[in-house]
């Protein structure tokens, strides 16, 4: 016996199917349909063609539907070449194919899902960095500090200090109310580089200082630098580098995994590189603090044209300027600034900075 459906014009009832020698017979209660094998029509339908269904002449208006797909397997049927002939006709269920298509949309759906987040990433990101106080971004800055520092790198008490100080108060002053406490710090190396980590430490090498030729150049590269802080780059590098899943994990309300990423950024600041949009993101914001504090803002365009121009002149120091390693010159990033040069309304009245002119020999102090 088999579960199978009788469909009426006004009625359907629920039984079971049997198959006899001469005809099949469905039951159901006390009332029964026989549909005699001879001219017995088959066909299937329904869902992925998941239904056969038999009708006769003998019962007019009468379907009987089975879902079983052994039900064509019985003897009596496979016996008779009228109905094996319709069978063989028949197209085949396709609950496989739905399967396999029910199983791709569903695949298709977490694709989708997969691709919004990467997309949103940078909203992810930028969410989160929010949510995180001001105070863990200096607490990483502070490891660093102390790590350059405990390797007798720092360079201190010396004028180009004050200096520093001096050149930076205006741009200071133009970035206003943020949170951060910013230090700047001269670091004995000799390749051409400046870099900032979050909570407002920056430092900038000797060999940067020997490099640029007026005070505009050295504060273009650091109004760069503080725009890294204030637009919190690093710290976004960071929860960036941490994965997809960490991100996600704490966008849902656990924490554990990021926070634990974040407490070892420090090492991760080591081989920081920003990508092309917090350059040009740090190009703007920087531009528009020099803007803000009178400062010639061209200073920021001949320091990077310089950098660029010494590579093309001495191909073997290709990749040896760092400050072109982690700052890419890029002609596209030059002609933007080029660009925002040409739309300033005012370009005369800038605030002067002076070299001081009886440094000891081999220095070049900037002030104002």
């Amino acid at each position: 016996m088999t579960p199978a459906q009788a469909l009426g014009k006004e009625r359907t009832l629920s039984g079971q199917v049997e198959i006899t020698a001469d005809l099949v017979r469905f039951t159901a209660g006390t009332e029964t349909i026989e549909l005699p094998l001879d001219d017995l029509k088959i066909s299937r339908g329904g869902f992925n063609n998941g239904q056969i269904f038999l009708e006769h002449a003998a019962q007019p208006g009468w379907s009987v539907c089975v879902s079983d797909p052994k039900f064509l397997d019985s003897p009596a049927l496979t016996q008779r070449v009228e109905i094996a002939s319709q069978v063989k006709a028949m197209p085949k269920e396709h609950r496989r194919r739905g399967l396999v298509v029910a199983a791709a949309a569903v695949g298709a759906v977490i694709v989708g899902l997969i691709v919004a987040l990467i997309l949103s990433r940078d909203w992810l990101v930028q969410v989160i960095a929010d949510r995180i106080p001001v105070s863990w971004e200096q607490n990483l800055g502070e490891q660093f500090f102390k790590d350059i520092k405990s390797k007798g790198q720092i360079v201190e008490g010396t004028k180009r200090e004050q200096e520093i100080a001096t050149l930076t108060a205006p741009l200071i002053q133009a970035v206003g109310e943020t949170g951060y406490t910013f230090q700047f710090h001269i670091v004995s190396d000799t390749n051409i580089n400046a870099f900032a980590v979050p909570g407002g430490h920056i430092f900038i090498h000797t060999g940067l200082l020997g490099a640029v030729e007026t005070p505009e150049e050295i504060a273009g590269v650091l109004a760069h630098e503080i725009a890294h802080v204030t637009k919190r780059h690093g710290f976004r590098s960071i929860i960036n580098a941490a994965g997809l899943f960490l991100i996600v994990q704490f966008f849902l309300g656990d924490t554990s995994g990021l926070m634990a990423v974040l407490a070892d950024g420090s090492r991760f600041l080591l081989e920081q590189s920003y990508s092309r949009d917090f350059e040009r993101e740090a190009d703007d914001v920087g531009w528009d603090y020099l803007v803000k504090a009178n400062v010639d803002p061209r200073g920021m365009i001949r320091f990077f044209n310089r950098l660029k121009a010494e590579e093309e002149k001495n191909p073997a120091m290709t990749g040896t300027l760092q400050l072109l390693n982690t700052h890419p010159a890029s002609q596209e990033r030059m002609e933007r600034l080029e660009r925002k040069w040409d739309k300033l309304e005012r370009k005369t009245g800038f605030r002067e900075l002076k070299a001081i002119p009886d440094d000891p020999p081999g220095e070049r102090s900037l002030t104002q």
